[in-house]
């Protein structure tokens, strides 16, 4: 039968059809199936092919791969590879390898098979959860970084930098160590062969390309070999050629740049620094030689001098884009963010599709907090350029800032196997596994970033916090003396995420064991005035309110966003959240019993500009026990930061107390009758404060800060005789008082030149206290009315200060000097009204002049230090100041001075690292007192601050507390102080650490009058023992123990209310839960106290 065309057409389509089917069908599976892993990078050529195909096709960047595809690599090529469970791989020139399979489970392993070649693989996935095969030997990896080399002949060696490896086969097995190496021959067990491997065998990983048209001219063979030979990670064979070419060609700049680079390279900063220097004088004209100087001196943390460098170079080729980058990435380093804005620009300009210049432009962005512009940026440079390194540790420092952790590990992951030498990346991916609580894994990458960069602090400083929010103190103590060394290196700490406590300073670990003088000293040596978190530390190191809240103020307005922390884990860098916390405190003494619910909400948001919130409730109820009163008190507290730009930020606080006392009934019982008492108390104040600063440069900075509060405070009093059997007669009292306040500071600093800083300011403070009281004459029977008399009186206080400041740093010594012109006003109106007339009365007082300030230290040595200070000083009026309050650090004396007093103090102390676990201190000192004094009523202007800023330090674990703070403010005319201390402070055991301070004083009243002449001052004891230890039982337990004895002092300026001698502890001890969400504290004070009862306390919280 003849078939018509059409119908063999038909069949011929049905057949094609028909064997298409079964390849179809057998290629969906493969389809559906989820990626065994990702191509992350490739330089050169590089191949895959499935397992069940012979021919290899051409690999790509950001390529799928599936289990049991096969990739390769050619001459001069590498690859790398991501694996979903965050395992990175490389593979060297000439290398194959098989993706075997993949962890389905979290109890499967991931197998990989490496054929031949090279491939270094860097694993956080859990114990055995990596196989690597080889010809001769299996590895199972626990969590390391390692290099494995398999030869022609199938022989293994295996090189591990990190953690361990497990390497066997059926002959034996060996676990290999860090910085230990081992051999597998087939047919024989496998062999350790050295100890103390070098990172050096791995210097093939790394961004390097070689790219044959990057130079040109005479000399450029030469250059491009030796691009090959460090491609392939052989350092001597490049230099060798580098060498060579320098002699051929001795005029030619590039290869003395190129031998630079490459000392740098194998981490010889020195020689390059000295290689690049010597090119520049040989060829003070020549750009690449000054692009070298200025790579070399930027590596090595010389910004001042990479930076000459770069200027020239612009000044030379001013079409260059490479002259603006090197300049722009200093600038970024040191965030002076528009400078490096400007730079980098017209790098793009000169060269618009730069990677590079995308990268380092989206980079500085996302630091500034312009997440789009960002974004845009970085996105376009991984377009230009797939495997850019620095453009994907952008990426992760966008997603961290914006809070999308797995877009910031992935891409850090990513940074890190196309360039395992960039140190920034390790520590942005530190943050990034901390965030997803992989702890080791963060610590680990820390240690990497450090080895990477030795000079940089930021490593330890992290390692430091981890450790703190982990209650390891004496691990992260260990990391913060590390940090210290380094500090001088630090190019900014604005990056780091600090919180309210200023947890980022080097001294908080210290501080969290007791040892007060020692880290006081460490926060000292470290000061920063543009950092909040040196301002935010010292607070809790000051025992005097006005230096607490003037550092307070300093750190807030410095840095707004900090109130914005997590009140869980402690992010390492800035990342959005919203906290909440709710606690309840319950507090009994034998005189009274006190219950507290406080709820507080915080949080920071990173988009569209940062800002940062924090508000919190707290209602109080006080029932009596032997203290005959009850109360109720609501607190309000809201505080709000915002950086519209990355220049400036602004800050607003405030904060309502309102109060409902009942004193209760005083009852005394006579021949006549009963006497009784009654006293109510009702009243409210409220504080706002605001502050902005601008910081133009990363060596300047403005601050404004304003501020006011107003109270209403009511006072009614009923004093009642019921005579027996007769009648009752009472009298009606009631007192108002309604002061208010305002100040207004501004103030600069600026880093001049090297080792200078100068700062200037202005401040002025008032406050107006106005005071009614009006009262029955006398006794009387209820119905009768009675006469009433009245006293009006009315404070007015007003304090102007113009100040100028300079601190210069050298390597051994620092030296400051200041100068301060003040002025102090006291108007006093009084009127009393009394039923026999009107009687008035007015005081002023004037208080004027100049008050110098002199100040330096001294290293005796690499572990002791003295400093000397004396300074003169006017108490302003308003709370706190912008002034800076250490000369030398040695703090103001604010303790012995009230308001309008004057206030001379001289110091002097030794302090002294016998050993890194061993602190002395020994000090003396003199201050003179006068405060402002009325014949009518004494001491002027005692009445303390009640708006208190310390509820924004969102506080779970109370520190323990300093031990030169006094019971009391010292009420008292004038007089004279002279101390001399000496305290021993230790971390005994990475557990325990105990502190044992001794001070002897010697206080006289200087006043005149008799009957406080030659007095002591009131809570200044002759002598004063402070012991303190603090214990981790166990993991998340911490217990506290301070005991003080005092000898015999007095509270009053007469010395007529006598404080015996005696012991006073306080014990302490704060447990939380592994995730941080619930917290307990016990608390048990007065312990000993013969004047008075026994207090206990317990808070608990729970986080969320």
């Amino acid at each position: 039968m003849k078939t018509t065309r059409p119908a063999r057409m038909l069949r011929l389509l049905a057949a094609i059809a028909l064997a298409a089917m079964p390849f179809h069908g057998a290629a969906q599976p493969k389809a559906a199936a989820p990626a065994a892993a990702e191509i992350a990078s490739l330089d050169g050529k590089g191949e895959f092919r499935e397992v069940s195909q012979l021919a290899w096709k051409p690999a790509a960047v950001k390529q799928s791969l599936f289990a049991t595809n096969y990739v390769r690599t050619g001459d001069g090529s590498r690859m790398g590879i991501l694996f979903p469970d965050r395992t990175q791989l490389r593979l060297a020139p000439n290398s194959t390898l098989q993706i075997k399979e993949t962890a389905g489970t979290k109890d499967a392993a991931t197998t990989i098979n490496l054929n031949s070649g090279r491939s270094w693989v860097q694993s956080k996935t859990a114990p055995k959860g990596l196989i690597m095969e080889t010809p001769s030997a299996l590895a199972a990896i626990r969590g390391t970084d390692w290099e494995m080399a398999v030869d022609a002949e199938g022989r293994a060696t295996l090189s591990v930098f990190s953690g361990e490896v497990e390497f066997y086969n059926e002959h034996g097995r060996v676990l290999v160590a860090r910085n230990e190496q081992a051999l597998a021959e087939k047919g024989k067990a496998p062999v350790k062969l050295l100890l103390n491997t070098s990172r050096k065998r791995i210097q093939w990983v790394s961004s390097i390309t070689v790219d044959p048209n990057r130079y040109t001219g005479p000399g450029s063979p030469l250059l491009v070999k030796a691009d090959e030979h460090l491609f392939n990670g052989d350092t001597a064979s490049a230099r060798k050629v580098l060498e060579d070419g320098a002699r051929q060609y001795p005029d030619d700049a590039r290869f003395p740049a190129a031998l630079s680079r490459l000392a740098s390279f194998e981490d010889e900063p020195e020689r390059a620094i000295a290689i690049a220097r010597e090119a520049v004088a040989k060829g003070p004209n020549s750009v690449e030689a000054l692009l070298a100087l200025g790579d070399a001196e930027r590596l090595e943390g010389q910004a001042r001098a990479a930076g000459s460098a770069y200027a020239r170079a612009i000044e030379v080729a001013a079409n260059d884009a490479r002259g603006y980058q090197g300049a722009g990435i200093i600038e970024g380093e040191r965030e002076n963010v528009g400078r490096a804005r400007v730079l980098f620009e017209k790098a793009l300009a000169l060269d618009p599709s730069s990677p590079s210049h995308l990268a380092e432009l989206g980079t500085l962005e996302s630091f500034a907090g312009n997440f789009a512009r960002a974004k845009e940026l970085l996105q376009k440079a991984v377009a230009e350029k797939p495997d850019h390194y620095v453009a994907w540790t952008g990426l992760g420092v966008l997603g961290l800032k914006t809070g999308d952790i797995p877009a910031a590990h992935e891409a850090l992951l990513k940074a890190t196997l196309v360039e395992p030498r960039y140190a920034r990346a390790h520590l942005y991916i530190a943050a990034t596994w901390y965030a997803q609580e992989r702890v080791d894994a963060a610590l680990e990458a820390l240690r990497r970033a450090a080895e990477l960069d030795p000079r940089d602090p930021m490593p330890y400083l992290l390692a430091s916090i981890i450790h703190v929010d982990r209650i390891e103190y004496a691990l992260a103590a260990e990391q913060a003396r590390e940090a210290l060394v380094r500090m001088p290196n630090l190019k900014s700490a604005n990056q780091i995420a600090d919180n309210q406590k200023g947890i980022a300073n080097v001294g908080t670990a210290l501080a969290s064991l007791g040892l007060e003088s020692w880290s006081r000293s460490l926060a000292q040596d470290s000061y920063m005035p543009f950092w909040g978190g040196s301002h935010l530390f010292l607070a809790d190191r000051y025992p005097g309110e006005f230096n607490k809240r003037s550092e307070l103020i300093q750190g807030f307005v410095t840095d707004p966003l900090v109130f914005g922390a997590s009140n869980r884990f402690q992010t390492l860098f800035a990342a959005p959240g919203h906290h909440a916390t709710a606690s309840i405190r319950y507090g009994h003494s034998d005189d009274f019993s006190v219950i507290e619910p406080v709820i507080t909400l915080n949080g920071y948001i990173a988009s569209p500009r940062p800002m940062s919130y924090f508000i919190e409730g707290i209602e109080t109820r006080v029932d009596s026990g032997n203290a005959i009163f009850d109360g109720s008190a609501r607190t309000i507290t809201a505080a709000f930061g915002f950086r519209p730009t990355h220049e400036l930020s602004a800050f607003l606080y405030f904060n309502r107390l309102s109060a409902d006392v009942d004193l209760g009934s005083i009852s005394n019982f006579g021949t006549a009758g009963v006497t009784r008492e009654n006293q109510t108390i009702v009243g409210d104040i409220s504080r706002l404060d605001a502050g902005l600063r601008y910081a133009p440069t990363a060596d300047t900075s403005w601050w404004l800060k304003a501020g006011g509060s107003r109270e209403d405070s009511k006072l009614d009093t009923v004093l009642s005789l019921e005579l027996f059997n007769v009648a009752t007669l009472k009298q009606d009292q009631h007192f108002q008082q309604e002061p208010t306040t305002s100040d207004v500071a501004l103030r600069t600093t600026t880093v001049a030149w090297k080792g200078w800083e100068l700062t200037a300011g202005a401040e002025t403070s008032r406050k107006k206290d106005p005071r009614h009281l009006v009262r029955d004459e006398g006794l009387h029977l209820p119905a009768n009315p009675v006469n009433q008399e009245a006293l009006d009186q009315e404070d007015r206080d007003r304090t102007d200060i113009v100040y100028a400041h300079a601190r210069w740093k050298g390597e051994r010594a620092t030296a400051e000097v200041g100068l301060a012109w003040r002025e102090h006003t006291k108007d006093r109106d009084i009127l009393a009204t009394l039923p026999g007339g009107i009687i008035t009365a007015t005081e002023n007082y004037n208080r004027r002049g100049w008050d110098p300030a002199l100040g330096g230290t001294y290293r005796t040595g690499e572990a002791s230090l003295l400093r000397a200070a004396c300074r003169q000083w006017l108490r302003p009026i308003g709370l706190d100041t912008l002034m800076p309050i250490a000369i030398a650090g040695i703090p103001l004396d604010d303790q012995l001075v009230l308001g309008g007093g004057e206030l001379k103090q001289c110091n002097a102390a030794w302090q002294w690292n016998v050993r890194r676990d061993l602190f002395v201190v020994a000090d003396v000192g003199e201050s003179r007192v006068e405060n402002l004094v009325s014949p009518l009523d004494g001491p002027l202007n005692t009445s303390g601050d009640t708006t208190n800023l310390d509820r924004l330090r969102n506080r779970v674990i109370t520190p323990p507390a300093t031990p030169d703070r006094l019971e009391q403010i010292p009420i008292y005319s004038e007089g004279r102080v002279r101390k001399a201390h000496v305290g021993l402070e230790s971390i005994v055991s990475p557990a325990f650490a105990v502190r044992a301070h001794y001070t002897f004083s010697d206080s006289k009243n200087t006043n005149s009058l008799p009957l406080f002449s030659g007095k002591e001052i009131p809570y200044v004891p002759r002598h004063y023992v402070n012991l303190g230890f603090t214990w981790t039982i166990a993991p998340r337990v911490f217990v506290t123990t301070i005991a003080s004895n005092r000898s015999k002092r007095y509270a009053d300026e007469a010395n007529l209310v006598v404080l015996p001698h005696g012991w006073d502890a306080q014990v302490t001890l704060f447990t939380e839960s592994a995730d941080k969400r619930w917290a307990l504290e016990v608390f048990g004070g007065n312990l000993f106290r013969k004047e008075d009862s026994d207090v206990f306390s317990a808070v608990v919280s729970y986080r969320f």
